[in-house]
């Protein structure tokens, strides 16, 4: 069996304000999102090595690696800081190798997720209204799962054979405004 490919897909983000969160939280948080990662990526990375045909490997990162979460989800916000970190260094090291890393930062995109991510905030007293988000989006709308799919299969496609270490922002425009 061959590995050609590697989706790191995983994002938690448990709402803990920034005063009350414990070391546990932030262990959780970190350990899922980078050390996941990291170790997704360590033990494929040495498949694809022995293989000797390249391969892809794309995480998922987050647009609050660019700008911070406006609702304070500060171990999440680090924790996809740490995506892209790993990202950049594990494309130098892996480029050799024939093998591309990249990482897609998707901005506001609804998913069941991102709706129960809203329904914890407002218990926490922060309501945030999704029409009035999606208004500000330069591209009027919440993204899809598929925005994002689409922007990963091309990372995963030989459409990318010369893009390594980059960043994609899959956010319609959100963080230009």
């Amino acid at each position: 069996q061959t590995i050609d490919i590697l989706i790191n897909n995983v994002g938690i983000f448990p709402f803990t304000p920034f005063a009350r969160l414990d070391p546990s939280t932030w262990d959780y948080v970190l350990d899922t999102n980078v050390k996941g990662a990291f170790l997704c990526t360590q033990k494929v990375s040495q498949k694809m090595i022995s293989q000797s045909k390249g391969g892809r490997i794309v995480n998922i990162s987050s647009i609050v690696a660019r700008r911070p979460s406006p609702v304070g989800l500060v171990n999440h916000d680090v924790s996809k800081h740490g995506v892209v970190g790993l990202t950049k260094s594990t494309a130098l090291l892996l480029a050799p190798h024939g093998i591309w890393v990249n990482a897609v930062l998707p901005g506001t995109i609804k998913t069941d997720g991102s709706q129960k991510h809203v329904q914890e905030l407002s218990k926490h007293g922060l309501n945030i209204d999704m029409a009035m988000v999606a208004k500000k989006i330069p591209a009027g709308r919440q993204g899809t799962t598929d925005d994002v799919a689409k922007t990963v299969l091309f990372l995963s496609s030989e459409f990318s054979t010369y893009i390594t270490g980059t960043e994609i922002l899959v956010d319609g425009g959100w963080l230009l405004v």
